[in-house]
């Protein structure tokens, strides 16, 4: 795939692998803009159409903090979306690298959930959110990618996902809980759920016993923290929880952490 070009779109390198898709860095021609252009797997002639339908909504999101997307197009049977390419990569390795301050932290969930609420008033789900669909640029800002794609390429499970997820479709509470789990590492290190210690019919049954309560949130953030930490899961299970509700709880608390 490397040196192959695809319409006006020089491919230069692999920048990673997903769940039904590979995303690589491009040039496109003439203009010379670098891209990231995520090829898709190949996919059932009503998956195909899906897909379609779901760049042209997706394109319309409007907003400083979503991903824009450029361009579609076919590789024989399979599909390419040419995104705007973000060379300081996802949170989800700024996690693994380095612990961000209370102020970046504030900034991340503040620009993540502003997206999410635009998008959620234009009826779109993104049902995936998690660090690693979330791109940054230098200076530090968040842009959420990928919105709505788990409906058409599925989804693997993930300490991300609410437990809801396990009997019923994506929905605003799935992309809330989400943003409280990416919240909740950001402060601790670690997700608030362990995926292996409890089965999915025990979550849908609504057992709690997978989060961590203490340890993590104790060992990084001090036993002072552990209250508005542990509220954390509380505000992001909600039985009809807002991104904007959430949004000014989140601050909230990030403004007492500083």
């Amino acid at each position: 795939m490397l040196n192959r070009i695809i319409d006006t779109y020089e491919i230069l390198e692999e920048a990673g692998r997903g769940n039904a898709a590979t995303v690589y860095v491009a040039r496109q021609q003439p203009v010379g803009r670098y891209v990231a252009l995520k090829v898709f797997d190949t996919l059932l002639p009503d998956s195909l159409a899906r897909l379609q339908d779901l760049f042209d909504r997706t394109q319309l999101l409007d907003h400083v903090n979503i991903l824009p997307i450029y361009d579609r197009g076919k590789m024989g049977d399979r599909a390419y979306w040419a995104m705007r390419y973000m060379p300081a990569g996802t949170l989800a390795a700024r996690l693994r690298s380095q612990r961000s301050t209370p102020e970046e932290i504030d900034r991340f969930i503040a620009q993540i959930a502003a997206a999410l609420d635009y998008a959620h008033q234009h009826g779109v789900i993104h049902g995936d959110l998690k660090p690693s669909n979330v791109l940054l640029d230098h200076p530090g800002n968040a842009f959420v990618s990928d919105f709505g794609l788990t409906a058409i390429v599925g989804v693997s499970p993930s300490g991300y996902q609410s437990p809801h997820r396990s009997s019923a479709p994506p929905d605003i509470r799935s992309d809330v809980y989400s943003l409280g789990a990416i919240l909740y590492e950001l402060l601790t290190g670690r997700l608030p759920i362990e995926l292996h210690a409890q089965s999915a019919a025990e979550r849908t049954n609504g057992s709690h016993s997978y989060y961590n309560r203490r340890s993590a949130t104790e060992s990084r953030c001090g036993r002072w923290r552990s209250r508005p930490i542990n509220g954390i899961r509380r505000r992001a299970s909600w039985r009809r929880p807002t991104p904007r509700l959430v949004q000014q709880r989140l601050n909230r608390l990030a403004l007492g952490l500083r």
